[in-house]
Formats: structure tokens, C-alpha cells, sequence
């Protein structure tokens, strides 16, 4: 049975983090997952602070694969130390796609110090993370990315304020493969469905109708 985790990460780092032996590597990665996935219980924030800095430590002396693995198996865990989770959500694009994607504990905060801090790539895989705020939404456009953008309205769970849908909608003029995502979205506003109608394919006219099937203005044109 694992022992606290205030008592346990100490033991873990003097036990395994100086052995390089592949088994004894393999042996701490299992006591690391374990730990973290296991309820934490009385711990100080003091204590939950140290025990994450440590873990960060250790798991960023392991090779890509090994981070891997770890991210996978603890990405859907709320009993991860908060450091660690960001660690892994700041890696390499292999490491921190399944964190980015599925961790409880990063919030509006932690996802736009990546947006602002890391790749493209850590960006796409910001915008396609399930109920994403507005103000997440706002920071992905800013930078300006086509395919983030895409990825953005293609990910029907994301609140999108007026002022980016409106930013993508003139986008769409020119770049056709919007207009799709834009108008399956159940949030699109119908002032900006009115100005799409004078520029999107037939097809697309009579979605936008259907949507709207009580605006005189769309059913006419």
C-alpha cells in the first residue's frame, strides 16, 4: 500500500532517481503513477506544493517515451499535483497532447499562459480541449493561426464571443474551408449568418435558412 504522499516522493527520489537501470526506471514510473492517481488525503498545500515540485524533478529525468506514458495514464487524474500537470502540458507535442486535451485541473489560467507561451501545436490541441472559455477562444485568434482557427470553430463545445466570430466570419471571405465549421455552429449570431448569406455557396444559403427559418431577411435571399 502506498504510504502519504508527503512521506512517499521523498522515498520514491532516494530509492529509484539516481539509478539509471531501465528496470528500476520502469519501477519508478509505476510508483509515480500510482501515487498521483491514488486520492490524496490530509495533505497541507504545503505539502501538496513540495511533493509536486519533486515529482517534476524526477519525471523530467526520464526520456520522451517514458513522460509519455506518464502523461497518458495520469492526463484524466484530479489527484495530480498541479506542477506536474503543467509540466507535462508544457512539453514536447507527444507528451502533453493527452493533458492538454482531457486534465481537470488546468484551468482558463493555465491554458492561456501555454497558448501565449508554447508551439502552434500546443495551441491546436488548446483549441479542440472540450467547453474551452471565450477568453481561451479570444487568445487563440490573436495569434493569428489559420489552422487554429479552423480547429477552434470545428470544436462545437468552445465558447466563441461575438468578436471572434465576427473576425471569423470576414475571414471566411477568403478562405472557404471556415464557412462550413461556421455555419454548423449552433452559436452563430444571426446578424453574422445575414452577412454570410451574400458570400457562401447555395448549399450553404439553406442551411443558414434552415437555422433561421423565421428571419424574413434569410429566407428571401
Amino acid at each position: 500500500m502506498l504510504c502519504p504522499m508527503d512521506q512517499a516522493v521523498p522515498e520514491l527520489c532516494v530509492r529509484h532517481a539516481t539509478d539509471k537501470n531501465p528496470a528500476s526506471r520502469r519501477a519508478l514510473l509505476a510508483d509515480i503513477v500510482g501515487l498521483c492517481d491514488a486520492p490524496v488525503k490530509r495533505l497541507s498545500e504545503t505539502e501538496k506544493h513540495l511533493a509536486g515540485e519533486i515529482l517534476v524533478r524526477v519525471v523530467r529525468e526520464f526520456e520522451v517515451q517514458m513522460r509519455a506514458e506518464v502523461a497518458e495514464k495520469l492526463a484524466a487524474s484530479a489527484n495530480v499535483p498541479k506542477q506536474l500537470i503543467r509540466a507535462l502540458a508544457e512539453d514536447e507535442i507527444v507528451i502533453a497532447k493527452p493533458v492538454i486535451l482531457t486534465s481537470p485541473l488546468l484551468d482558463e489560467t493555465d491554458l492561456l499562459s501555454i497558448i501565449d507561451s508554447k508551439s502552434r501545436e500546443h495551441r491546436l490541441l488548446v483549441a479542440e480541449r472540450p467547453h474551452i472559455s471565450s477568453a481561451v477562444g479570444d487568445a487563440l485568434i490573436k495569434a493569428g493561426e489559420p489552422e487554429v482557427l479552423l480547429a477552434l470553430l470545428n470544436n462545437q463545445t468552445a465558447a466563441i464571443s461575438h468578436a471572434a466570430m465576427e473576425y471569423a466570419v470576414e475571414e471566411s471571405r477568403s478562405r472557404a474551408i471556415l464557412r462550413g465549421p461556421l455555419v454548423t455552429r449552433a452559436d452563430l449570431p444571426l446578424d453574422l449568418a445575414k452577412r454570410m448569406i451574400s458570400f457562401v455557396s447555395i448549399i450553404l444559403k439553406r442551411e443558414i435558412a434552415a437555422k433561421f427559418p423565421n428571419d424574413a431577411a434569410i429566407s428571401s435571399s
